[in-house]
This record gives structure tokens, sequence and C-alpha cells, in this order.
């Protein structure tokens, strides 16, 4: 069940409630997300990560370097010439032990990239990202964690996301519904007591990610 606090200065009603569908659709993803294997499961090796495609961010092959907070991830996944490109286009915000990623190539062509940590990520033109999954992760070592969506239409009824699960965003959707006309937050609070949160903004045309641990 979803709990919008809509605002009374909404001047659309139907774009507000285009928006109002997007943001219950996160929370569906939610709720959908204790189900299905991790992708990860497939078998890696080094072919993917040896494209320098992240600027001098560290990359590794199947695992990551521990950093500070809680392991929830901001994630990429698709086939990997897609993946290529959207790391290709990526201006990325990070700090040298604050922040971690990790590629794990899977079978049929496809593959997994997680990053950990306080980070920032940022495309000029979001249409490189329509071949690609972006999402968040719990990850393994918090207890799972609740998630709210912060947007302009209001915040949702917390949403639990389980250890290890993860679910798909879609900023395409959302930049249609016109939700990403505003920046749009996800609070998280993960079982161990910790508190984070990620950004999601829309710059001319372009896609933003801000994770806070």
């Amino acid at each position: 069940m979803l709990t919008l606090l809509t605002s009374n200065k909404a001047r659309n009603v139907a774009a507000t409630v285009a928006a109002g569908a997007v943001a219950l659709g996160i929370c569906v993803g939610l709720a959908a997300a204790g189900a299905g294997d991790d992708p990860r499961g497939g078998s890696t090796n080094n072919d993917f990560s040896s494209d320098p495609t992240v600027g001098t961010l560290p990359m590794r092959t199947g695992g990551v370097d521990d950093v500070p907070g809680p392991d929830q991830v901001i994630y990429l996944y698709g086939e990997a010439s897609a993946l290529r490109a959207a790391l290709d286009a990526v201006t990325v915000g990070w700090t040298e032990g604050q922040t971690a990623c990790g590629v794990w190539e899977l079978p049929e062509g496809r593959a997994w990239v997680e990053f950990h940590g306080d980070i920032v990520l940022q495309w000029s033109d979001a249409r490189v990202l329509d071949a690609v999954e972006v999402g968040i992760g719990a990850g393994f070592e918090g207890g799972g964690m609740l998630c709210a969506v912060e947007s302009s239409v209001g915040m949702t009824v917390p949403s639990l996301l389980e250890v290890g699960r993860s679910f798909a965003l879609s900023p395409e959707r959302m930049m249609d519904a016109g939700l990403l006309q505003r920046p749009v937050i996800l609070h998280g609070l993960h079982h161990s007591g910790d508190r984070t949160e990620v950004i999601i903004e829309a710059p001319a045309g372009g896609l933003a990610l801000r994770q806070t641990l």
C-alpha cells in the first residue's frame, strides 16, 4: 500500500497522478525484489574489466575493496557492449578509500557493475542508459533496509528491501512522468541502524545519481 502526501499547489492533476504512479512503481519494484536470483551468480573473468571505462576509479572483476558504511550499491546491469557505452559516457565523483567498484561478467554476454560508498555518477545524455538496467542494491552486511521515496508528489510508505536484494529504477519513465523536474530521494534505513540516501536528478536531459552512506 502506498501513501502519498500530495501538495495542494499541484497545477496539473494528470501529471501528479502520473508521477505518483511512477513512485508507486518504484515501491512495487521494492516489494518484488524479494523474489528472483542475484544476476551476479554467474561466472567471472577479466575480459570485461580490462576496458578502463570509469576514469581512474579502481575497478575489479568479481569483488570490491571495503569502504566505510553499509555495502549498499548503485548498480548497472545489461549486455556488455551497452554497459561499456554507459561507462564510457559517465563522469564519476569519488574519493579514494571511500568508493569502490566491482564488475561481474555473466553468461550470455551480460554483466553487472556495482558502485560502493559515497559516489556521484553523472551522464550528460541519459539516453545512453536506455539499454541498461539501473538500480539500487541493499547489500549483504546491513541486515536489509527500509526504503522510502521522496519526490515532488510526496513521500511513500517505507518498503522492505531484504538482504542481498536489489530493485531497478526507471529513469526514462520517471522523466516522462515529470517526476525528475525536481530531485527524487531514496531514503534507506538499514537494520544495522545506518541511514543512507540516493539523490536522483535529471539536469538538462542528463541523469545524476548521488549516493551518500
